[in-house]
């Protein structure tokens, strides 16, 4: 949907204002950060086979929420 209409400054305009985050590169957007506290209970295990990097570089989780997933991880890996 965004490369369709990346060329569009009409269309843009209008996609602009439905979504939230930040515009990187003219038309890929960055969703804001969530807090820690606002992701679900068992979301790190959908991602522990993905390369953190990977996904946060697709622009799929904030810094703020990439960190916490990390921080899940680990602590779910550690000795008990």
């Amino acid at each position: 949907m965004l490369d369709a209409v990346a060329h569009d400054p009409e269309a843009m305009r209008g996609l602009r204002e439905r979504l939230p985050g930040t515009p990187i590169g003219g038309y890929l957007w960055a969703l804001p950060p969530a807090s820690p506290a606002s992701i679900r209970a068992g979301w790190p295990d959908a991602v522990r086979g993905l390369d953190d990097t990977y996904v946060y570089h697709l622009c799929l989780i904030g810094r703020e929420r990439l960190d916490a997933v990390g921080d899940a991880l680990r602590a779910a890996a550690a000795p008990r």
